[in-house]
């Protein structure tokens, strides 16, 4: 993987030139990644509650190491997913909020789409209630 302003063609760069245009007009491949903000907004969401480290850990089930490596800086792992889901719940807002401090979805309406790929799906449960969790990547329509 290139550093960030390396060429690095069609499958790692944010443009390609599209050969069959006579122009050769540059066409848009990848749109850079959000920047995770879990921390950030971990400390937004406390403070808005009047919560510490500690007390957050008590009242969602994760442990207080977890919390702060997060604040910190570290990112989930997938392991975390269900972690995630209990705080989006407690806080009551979205994961894409959550992890990175804004909406992409336009809505999801639950239908099996030939155009996404499974890439997690799971159950857990929190505090006597089961959730199911599936998550997709979506493809893009073009």
């Amino acid at each position: 993987m290139g550093k960030k302003g390396d060429s690095m063609g069609s499958s790692g760069g944010k443009t390609i030139q599209d050969s069959s245009d006579v122009e050769s007009t540059e066409k848009e491949v990848l749109k850079e990644a959000p920047m995770l903000r879990l921390g950030d907004i971990l400390k937004k969401e406390m403070k808005i509650k009047g919560l510490t480290i500690s007390h957050l850990s008590k009242e969602c089930g994760i442990s207080r190491t977890t919390i702060h490596n997060w604040i910190q800086g570290i990112g989930p792992s997938a392991n975390n997913i269900p972690s995630l889901i209990t705080l989006c719940l407690y806080f009551d807002v979205s994961l894409e909020y959550l992890l990175f401090g804004m909406e992409f979805s336009k809505g999801f309406t639950g239908e099996n789409d030939a155009s996404s790929e499974m890439v997690y799906q799971g159950n857990y449960e929190d505090r006597g209630e089961l959730y199911s969790i599936n998550i997709k990547r979506l493809k893009s329509p073009n």
